[in-house]
């Protein structure tokens, strides 16, 4: 079994000999563009678009329905993303307005559980595929997927991309390892048939660090993880206002692995509060994961 430490050292030295080569372009700025030069994927548990803490929220702003889709839209436009996948989303009518607001497409992953907690995923390419839960046999079991598990193709210069957006368990360990076994049997065929696989979202794991069983699970199935490999600074995603937990993640498989040139949390206002101003409220209770592919 490959170290995740090994892992690393293998995919700084493979991007770091394609930089020198000119096969990959040089590192570029947060506030550049993707066109022509990345890919650039958010996951984001979104907590139903409602603030972080929603009593605060509620205080500050006065139809928090009309504002907040807004504000979601503002604060992620800078960073251009062109795959974006929401976690316990709010309803499909302010997923729609915030994707419009991007000029992305939208696709809702309704969620199954009795507490919904739906996904979805807002992307400027072009959609091939999608499919709601998609496991194999077709059925899900009652335990597994409460939250949601979506999937779709697109269409990106590099070829097919399949996305897997996912809010995993986060209570009950042996749960999530029976969801984690789904996917991987799904993202199994999409990877032995050669093609570029993400997952990401919540992986629901509080112990996320390397050595951690999930991770390793993760490693064994031929993911890396991008705040593994290439992550800058912090790489806590929970809680947003004091992050002591990484439940948040983007994991890579198949050609787009090696194409990975960027990764980091976003951890300043709006994601957070800005302690400049006693009145501000986190986004959401988690903080978004941001990475970027070479194309």
């Amino acid at each position: 079994m490959q170290s995740i430490k090994s892992r690393r050292k293998f995919l700084e030295g493979a991007l770091a000999a394609a930089v020198g080569t000119g096969a990959l372009p040089l590192f570029a700025g947060d506030d550049s563009t993707s066109e022509g030069v990345r890919l650039r994927t958010i996951a984001f548990d979104v907590g139903g678009c409602k603030g972080f803490p929603v009593a605060k929220a509620r205080a500050a702003v006065r139809d928090l329905n009309r504002e907040m889709p807004r504000r979601f839209a503002d604060a992620l436009r800078r960073f251009s993303p062109d795959l974006l996948t929401f976690g316990d989303a709010p309803s499909k009518t302010v997923v729609l307005e915030i994707a419009a607001a991007l000029g992305m497409e939208a696709i809702y992953f309704a969620s199954p559980g009795a507490v919904s907690k739906p996904g979805a995923l807002l992307t400027r390419l072009s959609v091939a595929e999608q499919a709601n839960c998609p496991i194999a046999g077709g059925r899900r079991p009652a335990a597994l997927f409460a939250g949601h598990w979506g999937r779709a193709v697109v269409k990106s210069s590099g070829g097919d991309l399949v996305i897997h957006t996912l809010g995993l368990n986060s209570t009950d360990a042996e749960v999530r390892a029976s969801e984690i076994d789904e996917v991987q049997r799904v993202a199994r065929g999409e990877i032995d048939a050669g093609g570029s696989v993400l997952v990401q979202g919540n992986l629901g794991n509080l112990a996320h660090m390397a050595g951690d069983a999930d991770s390793e699970s993760w490693t064994d199935a031929g993911f890396t993880d991008a705040l593994d490999a290439l992550g800058r600074g912090m790489t806590n995603t929970f809680s947003s206002n004091n992050p002591t937990r990484r439940l948040d993640t983007i994991l890579a498989a198949g050609p787009i692995a090696a194409r990975l040139d960027e990764a980091r949390v976003l951890y300043e206002p709006p994601f957070r509060f800005d302690a400049r101003d006693r009145e501000s409220f986190a986004l959401s209770e988690h903080l978004p994961v941001m990475a970027s592919f070479a194309t």
